[in-house]
């Protein structure tokens, strides 16, 4: 193929000299054009790059000079903050009598909220005539002597002077106690600050010091003095140092404040110095560009802020305590060599580009000629290349579609097998299931028959205690390992229904009260719910999920506390579990809600590893949600989260009298309950046979499906419970003759419940549809045959106490005791009473602690009440202990304080 620059080769030959000198000194000039325009173009970008470079050296130096106006006032912020906090501490000792606890108490609140503080101090006055009794009583020193620093900050013992100012008390007192005694009042470096403050009544600051035994730590800190005058001076009076009972002082960490100024600023690459100018010796400290602090002081100190000011810098003013401080920042820019940023490099290839595009431009025409041919044949080697390309691929192609038809064929036949090996897990599970819980149900229920009789010896009866509890801590682990097998489906099912979730939390707490007592441990609860809280939900899974959390803080709990909270924020209700126990480590943590994954601590105590995930998924399937959290040493808490609406129709109670246990009701004479129970297993018929007999029921038994069927044609019962596998006549096919018996003979049909140790969801579900009246799952569940009587035979019950066994007395069922009416109190107990309100609204803790004494020593109020008075001291919740010292006192009260809980 032919292109037109060959065809004019051949006649370049024919044309003259003249023509072909012309060619070849266009590009001569050409050359010496780019040549000079390539100059012109590079003297202009360096000329615009100097410019860029100055207004970017400006622009930076204004954003400097902003960002350190920023830092300054967000730095006298913290600096007031700091010493509001001090005022604050300070004015408590005018409100109450404050004490070691109290002070302890106080003060980390607010370091909480203000880590930068290092500690707090409490300065008592000391004159010399006090300073032995100060010194050996145990509210004082306690045995030590008090002590003074000298200039080396060696410590000595103090000298006898008029009057001392020793450290008596500090926040947090762990870690501090080589403080205690020390006398600041005679301390070189802050006994100037302490002595203007006592003068001015003033808050008054140290300068800025760096020292191991003043601070406890190698920070640079300075300390914040409040006077603190007697409790009969007023604000209407003056002031008048010799009325001053102590100081107290407030050590700042300024390193600390310095980089939470900083982070929160959120401006990095700023080199910051804090230093107090008036200082003849200067101590400051200093936070580089990567945010590490230092503390410098003398030559280095000196030279350092040489240093800085000698390049960019900016001096901010700042005022702490009287004092007046400055803030020194360079940027971090300053101490690097200039390198040109984006701006600059970007004129220079600017200008580059356009110089080399101009020379690029004037050869161009050189080269247009040949780089037109070998495009062209560079063309012609793609086409050819493509096209044997393009049949590679085909190929290619083909033989992918064959593999991927292939790869489909192995995927369905893949999943067919996993359909197949799903199915199969399935069925074992469920043929497992009902063979282990049908001997499980005769271990279970033979044991709680067994504990009814009262004439057992006592070490009998704690060995069927313990039958019963390893019989359904295996039942619990067959429900575990079932609920996973449907959570790994997706077949995990909820049943929402109407329920009193009061009621259903009272009876937990009720529950684990009992177990932690058991074990030594308290358990606080605190429910703000209303008296009656009708919810819709799955209540079996609700109460799953917070005993299985309860359960497991007091498995892991050797001694302290159990706390369960419980609130309604909106439609959603919060509950909390904490413990005191050994918490969990972070790695131990990270992996909890893996199946069978447990922590040391677990593999101790034992357990499967399947309460916590369980409980997770069924919080999410119900759109809530469940998080652990917990530091080792510091116990554990768990937060569970449901979408619970509050329903506006009340929920009936439940049939079973309050404060009964199974075993201590019996149905009401006036609704006799006439059973029949069709059951092949012996073992299975005979404990629910006599399950019904003890409740007062008339019951008959029959073996198989047509004994059954004949029976209950003949005795026409109030109520049915059958078993589902049956040899002669199954329990289906045993309902479905009862059925067409009953509409040939137009006869109503008794209620038929479905008595079976099958546990899968559809199975159950397939026998309601199939007719049956309602499901009982075995092992039997005493309360459920109790609700099957009464919801489907009309059944009602009544408390009947058993007789207690020869020379013991009836042990009483635990429930919560409401407090005292004022009608019941003696007068001696109103009075007390009534002086512990007036301490409460006078705000007088030790007037407080005097009567809560009194009434401790009197005990004319239940223990759990005086407890919740005493806690609410504790928090100096004052008003709360007035309403609820009202409330005992009002006989129309009571009632409303017995209802809602102590909230801390």
């Amino acid at each position: 193929m032919s292109s037109p620059v060959s065809s004019v080769l051949p006649e370049l030959p024919e044309r003259s000299g003249a023509a072909v000198t012309g060619r070849w000194r266009a590009p001569r000039r050409l050359a010496a054009q780019a040549l000079a325009l390539q100059g012109l173009g590079l003297g202009l970008t360096l000329v615009a790059a100097l410019v860029a470079s100055h207004l970017q050296h400006r622009t930076r130096l204004a954003d400097f000079n902003g960002h350190t106006r920023v830092l300054s006032i967000s730095l006298q912020d913290h600096l007031e903050m700091a010493q509001r906090d001090l005022e604050r501490l300070r004015d408590l000792h005018y409100r109450i009598d404050l004490g070691r606890d109290e002070l302890e108490i106080a003060g980390e609140a607010i370091l909480r909220d203000s880590p930068w503080i290092r500690l707090f101090s409490w300065l008592p006055r000391v004159t010399q005539a006090q300073r032995n009794a100060f010194e050996e009583h145990r509210d004082g020193l306690d045995g030590q002597s008090i002590r003074q620093l000298d200039a080396d900050g060696l410590v000595r013992p103090a000298a006898r002077r008029a009057e001392h100012f020793p450290v008596a008390d500090t926040v947090p007192a762990s870690g501090l106690e080589a403080l205690e005694g020390i006398d600041e009042g005679v301390d070189p470096v802050r006994a100037p600050a302490l002595h203007q403050a006592l003068a001015s009544g003033r808050v008054i600051a140290s300068p800025p010091f760096s020292s191991l035994s003043r601070t406890a730590s190698e920070a640079c800190a300075s300390v914040l003095y409040a006077p603190v005058m007697e409790r009969a001076w007023t604000l209407a009076e003056d002031y008048r140092p010799e009325r001053t009972r102590g100081l107290v002082s407030a050590t700042l960490d300024l390193g600390w404040m310095l980089q939470h100024v900083q982070a929160q600023a959120g401006i990095d690459g700023t080199e910051m110095l804090l230093l107090d100018p008036r200082q003849e010796a200067p101590v400051l400290v200093r936070l580089d560009d990567s945010r590490l602090v230092r503390a410098h002081s003398g030559d280095e100190a000196q030279a350092l802020l040489a240093s800085m000011r000698s390049g960019p810098h900016a001096v901010q003013s700042l005022q702490l305590g009287g004092r007046e401080w400055q803030l020194l920042a360079r940027p971090g820019w300053a101490g690097r060599a200039w390198q040109p940023d984006a701006l600059v490099l970007s004129v220079l290839a600017c200008g580059l580009v356009f110089s080399a595009l101009l020379g690029a431009l004037l050869r161009s025409r050189q080269r247009r000629t040949a780089e037109l041919q070998a495009a062209h044949d560079d063309l012609e080697r793609l086409v050819a290349q493509r096209t044997a390309a393009l049949e590679a691929g085909n190929r290619q192609l083909a033989a992918e579609v064959d593999e991927r038809r292939r790869l489909e064929d192995d995927l369905r036949q893949a999943s067919r097998q996993a359909h197949q090996a799903s199915q199969a897990k399935t069925m074992f599970l469920a043929n497992m299931s009902h063979e282990i819980r049908t001997p499980l149900n005769a271990v279970i229920g033979y044991t709680q028959i067994l504990l009814e009789d009262r004439t057992l010896a006592t070490p009998a009866q704690q060995r069927l205690q313990t039958i019963l509890q390893a019989g359904q801590r295996l039942l619990r682990l067959i429900n575990d390992v079932l609920d996973l097998s449907k959570i790994e489906a997706g077949g995990l099912q909820l049943h929402a229904a109407p329920f009193d979730l009061r009621q259903e939390i009272d009876e937990i707490a009720r529950l684990f009260a009992e177990r932690a007592g058991a074990r030594g441990l308290t358990l606080d609860c605190s429910i703000d719910l209303d008296a009656h809280e009708p919810v819709r939900g799955d209540r079996t899974k609700i109460g799953q999920i917070v005993m299985n959390l309860l359960g497991n803080a007091v498995k892991f709990t050797e001694q302290g506390r159990i706390g369960l909270e419980v609130s309604r924020e909106g439609d959603q209700v919060q509950i909390r579990v904490s413990d005191s126990g050994p918490g969990i480590a972070p790695e131990e943590l990270a992996q909890l809600f893996a199946p069978f994954r447990q922590g040391r601590a677990g593999i101790d105590k034992g357990g499967t590893g399947l309460g916590l995930v369980l409980a997770r998924h069924m919080a999410t399937a119900m759109g809530g949600g469940l998080e652990i959290s917990s530091r080792p040493g510091q116990g554990t808490q768990a937060r569970l989260s449901l979408p619970l609406p509050r329903q506006a129709h009340e929920v009936a109670a439940s049939p079973v009298p309050a404060g009964t246990l199974p075993g201590h009701e019996r149905l009401d004479p006036a609704t006799p309950v006439h059973a029949v129970v069709v059951e092949d297993d012996e073992h299975s018929r005979d404990i629910l046979v006599h399950l019904l007999e003890r409740l007062g029921c008339r019951v008959e038994a029959a073996h198989d499906g047509l004994q059954g069927l004949r029976l209950i044609g003949q005795t026409r019962p109030d109520i049915v419970f059958t078993d589902i596998r049956m040899p002669v006549l199954d329990g289906l096919r045993m309902l479905a003759q009862l059925h067409a018996s009953a509409a040939t003979l137009q006869q109503a049909v008794p209620p038929v419940v479905a008595v079976s140790a099958s546990s899968l969801e559809h199975e159950r579900r397939h026998y309601i549809e199939q007719g049956f009246s309602d499901f009982v799952g075995k092992p039997y569940a005493f309360d459920e045959i109790h609700r099957m009587l009464a919801q489907h035979a009309g059944a009602r019950f009544i408390a009947a106490s058993p007789e207690p066994e020869p020379g013991h007395a009836a042990t009483p069922i635990p429930a919560p005791c409401p407090p005292a009416p004022a009608a019941a109190l003696e007068t001696d107990a109103l009075a007390l009473l009534e002086a512990l309100r007036q301490a409460a609204l006078d705000g007088q803790m030790r007037a407080v602690r005097h009567a809560l004494d009194r009434i401790d020593a009197a005990a004319p109020l239940p223990a759990a009440t005086r407890e919740r008075l005493r806690r609410a001291a504790q928090d100096y919740a004052f008003d709360d202990l007035a309403r609820q010292v009202d409330a005992l006192l009002r006989p129309g009260a009571a009632s409303t304080a017995a209802q809602k809980p102590h909230t801390p």
